[in-house]
């Protein structure tokens, strides 16, 4: 009688602690659920300025930290215009005013595609920028029209230097007056080459040095 109590007395204490063990097992798989359904409620957004993030929701709350505008942060929730949030791997709160929620693009409401079951949120680097679209080449040019057009001299209007001394400053009007790009004086008696040249004004003096013709060869 004694030895049938003590299997009995042995069997209870089994099952005592596999159902203490079972306990312990749901406690654990209840708080990783609820763990777990904390994490999935979180959601990126970023700052659209410099952002002081505080001890608590209030501006009465110390400053803990400033978020640089641009920064991703991490909500975890928002309740009053104040977040609950992590930065940097620092938790704490920050104006509602300044966050901007960063889903992927071409949602509906705000609400990232399913992607397996889960969600899907993009969320683009800083610095890395698109690659540039394809620009196609520039339509072929003859460069043949665009060639400067020639110097050529006009005699039109150079009769009104007839007479007057070639000075340095004569000639250079009369040359600006023609267009030419050259000039020569040539005086009686000088030996000259009788070679054409359209964009070249010859300048014909008398033995005092005044102008008795002028034109372009």
């Amino acid at each position: 009688m004694i030895e049938t109590l003590s299997k009995g007395d042995a069997m209870s204490t089994s099952i005592l602690h596999r159902s203490r063990a079972a306990t312990l097992l749901c406690l654990l798989a209840a708080l990783f659920l609820l763990l777990c359904a904390g994490q999935a409620m979180a959601y990126p957004a970023s700052t659209t300025a410099d952002l002081n993030m505080r001890s608590g929701p209030g501006t009465q709350y110390r400053v803990i930290a400033t978020i640089p505008r641009g920064g991703r942060v991490e909500v975890i929730n928002c309740s009053r215009g104040w977040c609950d949030l992590i930065w940097s791997g620092r938790r704490g709160y920050a104006s509602a005013r300044f966050l901007s929620r960063a889903v992927a693009p071409g949602t509906r409401g705000g609400v990232p595609p399913r992607v397996g079951g889960s969600f899907e949120i993009i969320i683009p680097f800083p610095g890395i920028q698109p690659p540039p679209r394809y620009r196609p080449a520039p339509p072929h040019r003859d460069w043949r029209h665009e060639r400067p057009r020639r110097a050529e001299c006009t005699e039109r209007g150079l009769r009104r230097f007839l007479g007057e001394r070639a000075a340095r400053h004569t000639v250079a009007r009369a040359r600006e007056r023609s267009r030419a790009r050259s000039v020569r004086v040539v005086r009686p008696g000088d030996f000259i080459t009788r070679d054409y040249r359209h964009d070249r004004l010859t300048i014909e003096v008398d033995r005092r040095h005044r102008i008795v013709d002028l034109r372009c060869y």
